[in-house]
């Protein structure tokens, strides 16, 4: 009996665990897409203005506008081009600021050696956390090549690299120490 009560409440102790890490996994991801939706819908507004001046453009080349209009068009582009320099850098500092708490969060925690020991060597919650940290990574290199696109000067990577990093090396670390076939749950 002594056994089956140890076990017991290292599960109700897993389960505790789990009830506030999984909840704060959510909330950071969620944190993250927010950040980029924000930044696109900014690129996007950026895009709109440009169009409309190009418009502005045609129209004034066909005499069909003023040269007024043209200068309304044209400064309305280039406030919304520094807009977007603003939010991009703004959402670069952030996201990469969150996935350098993500990947503390998931290594402080233990995250996938305990999802690991609750549902198996092949846990779905792991591999679920990698993959959506991937995702999180891709959208934020999708900053990057803003920046470039942009002619910005290149933003710091280094706590992006290392919360990359982090995480990989505590998921392949959390999979070489796990010894409990999937199947066994």
């Amino acid at each position: 009996h002594s056994g089956d009560s140890k076990r017991a409440i290292r599960a109700m102790k897993g389960q505790r665990r789990e009830h506030t890490l999984l909840p704060t996994l959510d909330h950071l991801w969620w944190t993250v897409r927010s950040k980029l939706d924000e930044y696109l819908d900014v690129a996007d507004e950026e895009i709109q203005r440009f169009e409309r001046s190009f418009a502005a453009l045609s129209s004034y080349e066909t005499c069909k506008s003023g040269f007024p209009n043209l200068l309304e068009s044209y400064a309305t582009s280039m406030a919304g081009m520094t807009d977007s320099h603003r939010q991009l850098r703004s959402t670069w500092t952030e996201t990469t600021n969150l996935m350098g708490e993500l990947a503390a969060v998931v290594v402080d925690s233990d995250a996938f050696t305990q999802f690991m020991a609750e549902e198996g060597c092949e846990s779905e919650l792991a591999q679920q956390t990698l993959k959506q940290a991937r995702w999180a990574f891709q959208g934020i290199g999708m900053l990057f090549h803003r920046y470039r696109v942009a002619g910005l000067e290149e933003p710091d990577t280094a706590v992006l690299l290392d919360a990359a990093k982090r995480l990989e090396e505590e998921y392949k670390a959390a999979k070489k120490s796990c010894s409990e076939p999937a199947s066994a749950h």
